[in-house]
């Protein structure tokens, strides 16, 4: 306290303008952020034969028709899961006879990931600053044998922050 009295004391007599300062720390923490967007709601096979692999959708991946846009401010992750084929009437079949990819190129796409009951990370990105198109691509095996039906699943994309 004396050394700041003497200080102004001493700009008081020199006839000098006083100028006091210090330095203040200004922080700010930036949330994570995230916005994703589908871009198709169904996945269409048409008419498959039992015991076969490999069959693509109707509408191939390729086109780039299958992706999720994303936005986001961090590094993030995409992880998928779902459910078994059923046809309503008491036949089944299991989830992982279909496997996906994704890739942020639809030329790069490799359906070689088998679709679990629990989520599985498929995917890991660096944000890039601007909003950018997941592209996803399927493929189904029809078991040998499986009764005639139409069957449906549900496939669950997780998109998250790390």
């Amino acid at each position: 306290m004396k050394k700041i009295l003497a200080t102004m004391l001493a700009f008081l007599l020199s006839g000098l303008p006083m100028v006091l300062a210090d330095d203040v720390t200004v922080t700010g923490d930036v949330d994570k952020a995230m916005a994703v967007t589908f871009n198709y709601n169904s996945v269409a096979f048409g008419s498959l034969t039992q015991g076969t692999s490999e069959n693509a959708p109707s509408t191939a991946c390729s086109t780039g028709v299958y992706n999720a846009t994303v936005d986001t401010n961090y590094a993030w992750q995409v992880s998928v899961n779902g459910t078994d084929f059923d046809d309503g009437g008491g036949h089944n079949f299991d989830k992982g006879n279909l496997d996906v990819d994704t890739n942020s190129s639809k030329d790069n796409l490799s359906p070689t990931t088998a679709v679990t009951g629990s989520p599985a990370v498929v995917g890991s990105y660096s944000s890039t600053g601007t909003a950018i198109d997941d592209f996803h691509c399927y493929d189904l095996d029809v078991p040998a044998y499986q009764y005639s039906a139409s069957y449906s699943a549900t496939v669950t994309w997780t998109y998250a922050n790390q």
